[in-house]
């Protein structure tokens, strides 16, 4: 496992260990695509393992997401690429920009308690 990986579910331990479903995972990136407005085209439920943002031509067009229940920070994570994508015109990758974006959906989804 990357140090990233390592250090996002240490320090959001709290979303890190919230499983959600499919359904309930399709809902919070919604809402999400609602209050910060990028422009996601699909999200699907199909893969056996991880989360993936799919980015080509830096436009985030698809999300995967496991088809079993899976932590709630592995949702707001893949949606951190598409806001850092969004934002910087370009794929940021794990670099400080986009820990700063996977901070602000965190706090954001906090405090609105989902």
């Amino acid at each position: 496992m990357k140090l990233c990986y390592i250090k996002e579910n240490m320090k959001y331990s709290r979303e890190h260990n919230l499983e959600v479903t499919p359904k309930q995972a399709k809902m919070i990136i919604k809402k999400l695509h609602r209050h910060f407005k990028t422009p996601i085209t699909k999200v699907e439920c199909s893969r056996y393992q991880n989360g993936m943002a799919h980015i080509w031509n830096n436009f985030v067009y698809k999300i995967s997401l496991p088809k079993n229940e899976m932590p709630m920070l592995l949702v707001l994570h893949e949606y951190a690429h598409a806001l850092a994508t969004h934002k910087y015109s370009k794929n940021v990758y794990h670099t400080k920009k986009f820990t700063r974006q996977v901070a602000r959906v965190v706090k954001y989804v906090q405090k609105k308690n989902y």
